[in-house]
């Protein structure tokens, strides 16, 4: 009886196990060890994810798989591109085999140049039926294996024609040997912009016109106009019109005719006009000459007048007066000087306290370099003081 109890309990777990059971249902399930999963986790079991992302792993190394976004590539020319560790991005240049040959623009000329020069891989060229060209520039080389314009010589206009070695031709050589007269095979009419000739001009034409040319503007006199006009002789205008002078308060430029050059100086005041201005009185040494004022002139023919005036003091007495136009220095003429018109000089008639005034003619320097003309005073007096003032001017004549 023992023995079958026994037995019994043995055998009830085994029978237990042989029983049918529901598959089992977790919230949380932790497992240790391995865990083995054999029918697959289907897509619709997965979590959602974001839209245009994939779960993959775009590292460099082994890891787990993440949601990884992938960029719009929806525009012509555009592909889904991958880069190794990096990612998904997008490329946007890419030609297509429906596109025209415009979609090379954007590369290098050495790579259209590839493109077009072999597309065949026949080391040529090859144009589709009947292609239209329009006016191409070919440069070296030669098109469809022949010289350029034929296999043999053709005529031809050329704007501009060089040659690296020799030309050679009867046309050329029989051109040269006897070139014809520019125009044409004879003597021809022709306009040119500029004619220049290395060596001879001549024929009866020049010979004629240069042996009785005609008159500046026509075979008359005629009026112009120029900016600088030149004469190695006589000019001759009419004896009534003459050379018109100017019609306004102007002056002539330096070195013109007519140019005027002055200085003075006044007895207070503040004098302008000239080149040289001032209001102080020159003082004067009794019996010694001075430089009252000068001018500087440049090389020509002056015409120079002046005015040299005393200014005594209330109670200076003069015995004499002399003033003078001079390229020398504070130096009192003397001789025959002392008779040219640009020299006054007296010796009698003076009143205590009273200026003399000393005009001084125009008179005629010519100089052959540029030179200082001289206002110059001089007086002998007592008692007192003395000084002197005036102006010089000067214009050129011719």
């Amino acid at each position: 009886m023992l023995r079958k109890i026994l037995v019994a309990v043995l055998m009830a777990p085994l029978v237990a196990l042989a029983q049918s059971y529901p598959s089992p249902t977790f919230n949380n399930l932790t497992v240790q060890g391995t865990f083995t999963l054999s029918g697959g986790v289907p897509p619709a079991s997965l979590a959602a994810q974001a839209a245009n992302t994939v779960l993959a792993n775009v590292t460099a190394s082994s890891a787990s798989p993440t949601a990884v976004a992938l960029p719009s590539c929806s525009t012509a020319n555009s592909a889904l591109k991958y880069t190794s560790a990096s990612g998904f991005s997008c490329g946007t240049t890419y030609a297509l085999t429906s596109g025209t040959l415009a979609q090379f623009a954007a590369t290098t000329s050495a790579q259209l140049a590839g493109v077009i020069s072999d597309e065949t891989g026949s080391g040529a060229l090859v144009f589709g039926t009947s292609p239209s060209i329009s006016t191409p520039a070919i440069t070296g080389g030669t098109v469809n294996n022949a010289s350029v314009g034929a296999t043999t010589p053709s005529t031809g206009a050329f704007t501009t024609l060089s040659a690296s070695s020799t030309v050679s031709g009867t046309g050329f050589s029989t051109y040269l040997a006897s070139p014809p007269a520019i125009g044409g095979t004879a003597a021809a009419a022709g306009s040119f912009t500029t004619l220049s000739a290395s060596s001879t001009v001549s024929g009866t034409g020049f010979s004629n016109y240069l042996a009785s040319p005609p008159a500046i503007g026509g075979t008359t006199a005629a009026a112009g106009k120029f900016t600088t006009l030149q004469a190695t002789s006589t000019i001759t205008p009419s004896s009534t019109s003459g050379i018109v002078g100017t019609t306004t308060n102007d002056n002539a430029n330096a070195g013109s005719v007519g140019e005027m050059i002055c200085a003075q100086v006044t007895n207070g005041g503040s004098p302008s006009g000239c080149a040289t201005n001032s209001s102080t009185p020159v003082s004067l040494t009794t019996s010694t000459a001075a430089n009252v004022t000068s001018v500087s002139l440049t090389a020509g023919d002056w015409e120079v007048c002046g005015e040299s005036i005393l200014a005594p003091a209330g109670t200076t007495t003069i015995t004499v007066a002399s003033g003078w136009i001079s390229t020398t220095s504070a130096t009192l003429p003397s001789g025959t000087s002392q008779l040219l018109p640009w020299y006054f000089m007296s010796n009698s008639g003076f009143t205590t306290g009273q200026g003399v005034a000393m005009p001084l003619s125009c008179t005629r320097v010519s100089l052959p370099s540029t030179a200082s003309v001289f206002l110059g005073a001089y007086s002998a007096f007592a008692t007192s003081t003395m000084s002197a003032y005036g102006w010089i001017k000067a214009r050129r004549v011719r």
